[in-house]
């Protein structure tokens, strides 16, 4: 049964998205299940990359319009916060590899929403810039688009997942 009238009252409810209700404070949010989101890069040469939390924060930040830009994303895989993280064996090839392609989801999805919610506990200026929630919308960002979680993996290459360590 839904109750659609206000006062709203419902004893069991379904939702993909945590909340807290001022007039409800005794409702109780508990996981059924974890969604799991992992970036993935595809870089010839390179078998494994290690970045910080901060950096993944500002390459998804990629910001190049302005006024919406805050000081910071990282456009270029030589960034030296990305090197700082990597052994100097690989450098050469992050000199090389020019400007970071982002993808991300055209569309609201539950794994855009959990991408931005981790990436703006992890660096506050993405939730700033970017937005915290589903919506396919990225602003201040030159992001590639593609619809669906296999529209982006079809758009980054079907190379093998390179593990992406984020510390």
């Amino acid at each position: 049964m839904t109750d659609v009238t206000p006062p709203y009252h419902a004893d069991f409810v379904i939702t993909d998205e945590p909340f807290e209700s001022p007039h409800s404070p005794d409702v109780v949010n508990f996981p059924l299940f974890v969604l799991g989101v992992a970036p993935i890069f595809n870089l010839p040469g390179i078998r494994r990359l290690v970045l910080d939390r901060d950096t993944l924060a500002k390459i998804f930040r990629g910001c190049t319009s302005e006024p919406q830009c805050l000081p910071g994303s990282i456009t270029r895989w030589n960034d030296t916060a990305i090197k700082a993280t990597n052994p100097s064996s690989i450098h050469p090839l992050l000199d090389a590899a020019g400007e970071i392609t982002v993808v991300v989801e055209s569309g609201d999805s539950q794994s855009t929403a959990a991408m931005r919610r981790a990436l703006s506990a992890f660096e506050p200026d993405f939730r700033t810039q970017v937005g915290y929630g589903r919506t396919g919308s990225w602003p201040g960002t030159s992001h590639a688009h593609a619809i669906g979680a296999h529209g982006v993996i079809r758009y980054v290459g079907h190379a093998t997942p390179k593990p992406l360590v984020v510390r």
